[in-house]
C-alpha cells in the first residue's frame, strides 16, 4: 500500500510541480551538506541515493562537506538546501529546518575497541575505569550517555570518526564511541592498517533513524523526497547502494 501511495504521490507531483520549480529554465539544483567525505563507503553511499532520490524528481544535486556542528546553522540560514542525516528532533531548536518524514537509512550508536582484555558489560561501569574515549564532535548519541560517566581528561572529542578510529589504531584512546556502519566501513588500506581487530563492544544508544532535513522554504518538496525514498528502498536500491559503497572500498 505505501509503495502504490509513493507511486501516486510522486505521478501528482510531476503533473504539477511546485510553481518555482516549474517555472525555472533550467533544471534546480539542491545542496546537500554532510559530514561524510565522497571517499568513503557512508559518503559514497549518501549521495547514491539523493543522486538518483533527485533525479526521479526533475532535479540535481551537490554535496558540500561540512563539520557536523556548523551543518545545522548553514541549513538554518538557507546556505545549504538539505541536511542528508540527522536524528528526529534535529529540527527542534531550528525554525527555519523541517524533517523529512522518511529516514534515509539507521545506524547504531556503539562503543568500540581492540584490546580484547577491555570488557564490559553495561556503560556505568566506564565510571570506575582509567579508559579515554574519543567521539565526533556533536555526536549527541555519544555525548549524552558518556559525558556523565567521564571525567574531562577521559574524553577526546574530534572532527570525525575517521580521526577518532585513527587514535584507537594507534593507541591513543582505549575506545571510541560512533555510529556502527560508518565506524565498520573503514576502508581496508594502509592508512587504517588493524581495522580487522575493531570490534563493537556495546550499543550506547537504541537504534538512530536518520532522516533528511529541509530548509523550510523547500517545505513542499518534503512529501515527494519522502514517497521517493519509500519508492526507493521498495525497489531494494538503497541496500543495493549500501552494497556497492562497502565493495568499492574494500570494507567489510
Amino acid at each position: 500500500m505505501r509503495w502504490w501511495m509513493g507511486v501516486m504521490l510522486l505521478g501528482l507531483w510531476l503533473a504539477g510541480e511546485p510553481q518555482a520549480l516549474a517555472q525555472a529554465s533550467t533544471v534546480p539544483t539542491y545542496v546537500v551538506g554532510t559530514t561524510r567525505p565522497e571517499d568513503s563507503v557512508v559518503g559514497q553511499w549518501t549521495r547514491d541515493i539523493y543522486t538518483e532520490a533527485f533525479r526521479r524528481m526533475g532535479a540535481k544535486v551537490r554535496f558540500e562537506v561540512h563539520p557536523v556542528m556548523r551543518l545545522g546553522q548553514l541549513l538554518d540560514n538557507g546556505d545549504i538546501d538539505v541536511e542528508a542525516s540527522r536524528g528526529f528532533n534535529f529540527a527542534k531548536d531550528l525554525p527555519s529546518v523541517i524533517r523529512v518524514e522518511e529516514p534515509i537509512f539507521e545506524m547504531v550508536p556503539a562503543l568500540f575497541v581492540i584490546e580484547p582484555s577491555y570488557q564490559i558489560k553495561q556503560l556505568s561501569e566506564l565510571a570506575d575505569k582509567p579508559w579515554r574515549v574519543a567521539w565526533p564532535r556533536g555526536l549527541v548519541e555519544c555525548e549524552r550517555p558518556l559525558v556523565p560517566l567521564l571525567s574531562p581528561d577521559r574524553v577526546v572529542d574530534v572532527g570525525l570518526t575517521e580521526q577518532a578510529v585513527k587514535m584507537l589504531l594507534t593507541g591513543r584512546v582505549e575506545f571510541i564511541c560512533g555510529l556502527d556502519i560508518v565506524v565498520l566501513a573503514m576502508p581496508r588500506t594502509p592508512e587504517y592498517r588493524g581495522m580487522s581487530a575493531v570490534r563493537k563492544l556495546i550499543d550506547v544508544a537504541d537504534v538512530l533513524p536518520l532522516y533528511p532535513h529541509l530548509n523550510k522554504r523547500h517545505k513542499d518538496i518534503a512529501p515527494l523526497l519522502a514517497a521517493t525514498l519509500r519508492q526507493m528502498k521498495a525497489e531494494g536500491l538503497v541496500q543495493r547502494y549500501r552494497q556497492e559503497a562497502f565493495k568499492r572500498f574494500g570494507a567489510t
